[in-house]
């Protein structure tokens, strides 16, 4: 859930094939740390949008870099459609549209 250690992994081409990194901490952070009040992390999404492409983001990142069959590969791949169902199941983004057009 910490942004990919390129170095400790050594993986130096890291940055060069991923350039908007992005991890579940940034997120967390971003939604103002875990329980949403933190004042260290003031919220900086502004839309429910905003958190889901940074989620997507993680997974398109993992799978820009990850072969398919590798071990992180498939694990990302499996976490990204328990979110998607779960996101679609929400129907946040239709909520979202309905409320941009009031």
């Amino acid at each position: 859930h910490h942004p990919v250690d390129w170095r400790a992994l050594n993986i130096p081409d890291y940055l060069t094939i991923i350039q908007r990194p992005m991890d579940m901490q940034t997120v967390a952070n971003k939604l103002g740390g875990l329980d949403a009040k933190c004042e260290e992390f003031p919220r900086e999404y502004t839309s429910p949008l905003e958190f889901r492409d940074d989620v997507r983001l993680i997974f398109d990142n993992c799978r820009k870099y990850n072969p398919e069959g590798s071990d992180v590969r498939v694990m990302g791949d499996q976490v990204s459609d328990l979110f998607e169902n779960r996101w679609r199941s929400l129907k946040m983004a239709s909520k979202v549209e309905a409320e941009v057009w009031r």
